[in-house]
């Protein structure tokens, strides 16, 4: 029994350092990152030479917003994606995404409400037109936001936007009362 078992322990030595040749070329792997924060690291890491350590060749493609990359995930497109948790606890429910590490807090005050100069409470907003990038932390933040102010979401209008600079353009040009950014 016991030489049994040390066989298999060899056999199963042996064949991982066999395989590590195969495993030392450079692996390709396709990352989905946001053009924003969320997908820096990604590009830190490869500019520090992390994943030419690990004898990775990364392959970035940058969408608008995170909750694309995880859709270029989804659909095959990326190996793997960054995104926020919003997007990504809609998305798990599948069971196509697994979540490899997580960060999960924030420093407080993160995300600032910027409205038109006429809104001086929350109450105010009320018909008013609010951008988010649908599906996204800011959406949750946002409604999370009303719920907290005795709004809801049909007490204002929702205008959805796929990136950052689209809201702040369209607080810029008066499309919009508000939004979280």
């Amino acid at each position: 029994m016991k030489t049994s078992l040390l066989l298999r322990g060899l056999m199963v030595g042996l064949g991982l350092t066999l395989a590590q040749p195969l495993l030392a070329k450079d692996t390709p792997v396709r990352f989905g990152v946001d053009a924003y924060t969320t997908g820096s690291q990604i590009w830190v890491a490869a500019e520090k030479g992390y994943f030419a350590e690990a004898q990775i060749k990364p392959e970035s493609t940058t969408y608008a917003i995170g909750v694309e990359a995880n859709d270029g995930l989804l659909i095959g497109r990326e190996d793997m994606s960054v995104g926020l948790d919003f997007p990504i606890v809609t998305r798990l429910s599948g069971g196509k995404m697994t979540v490899l590490a997580g960060i999960f807090h924030s420093a407080p005050g993160f995300h600032k409400l910027v409205v038109v100069n006429d809104i001086k409470t929350a109450a105010r907003l009320k018909g008013k037109k609010i951008g988010l990038a649908t599906g996204t932390a800011e959406h949750l933040i946002t409604l999370k936001y009303l719920e907290e102010n005795g709004l809801s979401e049909d007490d204002v209008q929702i205008v959805g936007f796929t990136s950052l600079m689209e809201i702040v353009a369209s607080l810029g040009s008066g499309r919009i009362d508000a939004a979280f950014v």
